[in-house]
Order: structure tokens, then sequence, then C-alpha cells
């Protein structure tokens, strides 16, 4: 699984790419253009997404210079200015595991307490809700109940 955090800081880097998980799969689409190239794989299966990792930085869909981020500057025998990303990793308590990558801490936070709240608003609010929050860390949970949702924040150098 720890590649799969690799994977979201890589496709963060990239306006060519979309990451979505969903239902223990994660799927990643570089677009080209018309052109449209996908790769699967299950979320937890390391090697599987270290390949799609491989690609990404080495193969057909290695990043052409004319779509590199606009704010990354490279200059002839230097390395380029690194860019903080947030990743927002919300596992559910039916064992989803969803990534989001954000450029800034008020972006990542703000989409924490909208997902929060829509986690929230699917119960009967007379029902107690406990909920742990922290800039980096929030938990859900509803008691009586099979739902524990949980976002982290994390932040990465890019």
């Amino acid at each position: 699984m720890r590649e799969l955090g690799n994977l979201a800081i890589i496709c963060a880097q990239r306006p060519d790419v979309l990451m979505q998980t969903y239902k223990g799969r994660v799927t990643v689409q570089v677009y080209r253009g018309q052109e449209r190239n996908a790769f699967h794989a299950d979320w937890n299966n390391d090697k599987a997404v270290q390949d799609i990792v491989h690609e990404l930085n080495h193969g057909v869909c290695t990043r052409r210079p004319d779509t590199l981020l606009d704010n990354l500057t490279v200059v002839h025998g230097t390395a380029p200015t690194p860019i903080e990303c947030f990743i927002v990793v919300h596992t559910s308590s039916s064992y989803e595991v969803d990534a989001h990558a954000f450029r800034s801490k008020d972006e990542a936070i703000t989409f924490v307490q909208q997902d929060a709240e829509r986690v929230l608003s699917q119960f009967d609010r007379a029902k107690p809700a406990l909920l742990t929050n922290s800039w980096d860390d929030t938990e859900v949970f509803i008691p009586d109940s099979d739902t524990s949702d949980m976002w982290h924040i994390i932040s990465k150098d890019i």
C-alpha cells in the first residue's frame, strides 16, 4: 500500500493525469489531446502500482517537456524548485480508500471538512456523532452504526 502514496504524489505533479480509487481499485488515466491511456490495479498490490509508477516515469506515458507544470522552472544544471503537496487519504467504514491531492493546506482542510459534513449529513442529527479533529487528522464515528470514517492529510514536497 506504500506505493499508492508514491503514485498519488506523481499524479499530483501532472495536469495530464487523473488518479481515482474506488472499491479497492486504483485507476490512472493519462490524457494527451485526443489520446487516453488507462492503467488499473488493486490498490493494495504494491507490485502492480509500482508498475504504473514506472510507466508514468519511464514508459510511453512519460511527461513530455511541454506538459511541465507552469510553476516549475528548470534551469540547466539545477533541480526544479520543490512544490509542497497535501494528500488527503480517506478511509471509510466499508474499507474503501480514496486519495486526493491539493496544492495548498487550506484546500485540503476545506475538502476534509466538507467531506466529513457529507458523511454526517447521511445520519439523523439526533444521534450523537463523535468527531475528533485536528488540522491533519479527522475522524467521524456514529455510535450504534458501522460508520467510522477517517481522513489523514500528508504533506510532501514534490
